[in-house]
């Protein structure tokens, strides 16, 4: 019996957050008072702090804006702009400027502010490595050339890698724009209160994360009753409100312990679980391995990466 061959139909990615042009990557590390007067171009500007803490102005905005550890800054296209640091200690900043095609974009000219999850932080890592390792000029220096210059050795496709990397990272954060903002006209006004509530809930959790808090202070800040909150937080977000707040938290002790600057008990009381060992379980509990098992996994990928000649990453 003859074979009949199996027919696949391909999928065509749509060309969601295409990234055309990449004008500027930079990673001005451990610095103070950089000198910036302001300028305007008819490109995107992303600016997120590691460390210390800015304040931007932006002329399409009436109040400036507070930078501080983790938090990103989306600036449009045509807008002028300048920052000034506000910080006694020293400053990590990772700025990129690029083109972008996408409708979506224009979400983030109304919410251009954004507070970072440890994935989209592990991005910006990624991006400033692949960065370092393929740029002519260093990431800290302002180049007298108006565009990026790769070197003679750089990686094979470290263009194309930090745009996609790039791409990833708007991605996420309209993600999570999505989640937290977008009502749909057709609700009732009761969905849309209880969408609202779940909204404010899930942005008390992230800005909490490192505050002990409990199912009260939750249903105090969105004035809903526990019962309610529970069945439309779960109905939304696929889990518990605590449930949810335990898996961002682990999420937060995978980014502290890839900084390798804190003990498992300092992360464990940063991050409010009653005992290291309360921590251990949960974390085990969410990603299958002990947070000693993630560190020496860590440590595996670095070693390995030192021994092939690459430089250790940075971690903003």
């Amino acid at each position: 019996m003859k074979n009949t061959p199996v027919r696949y139909y391909g999928t065509t990615a749509d060309p969601t957050m295409h990234l055309q042009e990449l004008f500027t990557i930079h990673y001005f590390e451990h610095f103070r008072d950089y000198p910036f007067c302001g300028e305007s171009h008819d490109f995107w500007e992303l600016i997120y702090v590691g460390t210390g803490e800015i304040i931007v102005t932006d002329d399409l905005h009436p109040a400036p804006f507070h930078l501080q550890q983790g938090n990103l800054l989306l600036l449009q296209p045509n807008s002028f702009h300048s920052f000034q640091y506000c910080s006694r200690s020293y400053i990590d900043l990772f700025i990129a400027s690029f083109t972008v095609t996408d409708p979506a974009m224009d979400s983030f000219a109304q919410y251009p502010l954004h507070q970072t999850t440890a994935i989209q932080r592990e991005l910006i890592v990624r991006i400033i490595t692949e960065a370092r390792q393929g740029f002519l000029v260093p990431l800290s220096e302002i180049p007298m050339e108006q565009m990026v210059l790769l070197r003679e050795n750089a990686p094979y496709g470290c263009v194309k890698m930090v745009q996609g990397l790039l791409e990833m990272l708007l991605i996420l954060l309209y993600r999570e724009l999505q989640a937290t903002q977008p009502l749909h006209p057709e609700q009732t006004s009761s969905q849309k209160s209880n969408l609202n509530c779940v909204n404010r809930a899930v942005v008390f959790l992230k800005d909490n994360l490192y505050t002990p808090v409990c199912m009260e202070d939750i249903c105090r800040h969105v004035g809903m009753s526990a019962s309610q909150l529970q069945k439309n937080f779960s109905a939304k977000m696929g889990r518990t409100v605590m449930g949810f707040l335990a898996e961002l938290r682990i999420e937060e002790a995978k980014f502290l312990i890839r900084q390798q600057e804190y003990t498992f008990t300092e992360i464990a009381e940063k991050l409010c679980f009653c005992s290291v060992h309360h921590f251990s379980r949960r974390f085990k509990q969410f990603t299958e391995l002990t947070p000693s098992e993630y560190a020496r996994s860590l440590d595996a990928l670095m070693n390995g990466v030192e021994q092939g000649g690459g430089p250790r990453r940075p971690i903003p």
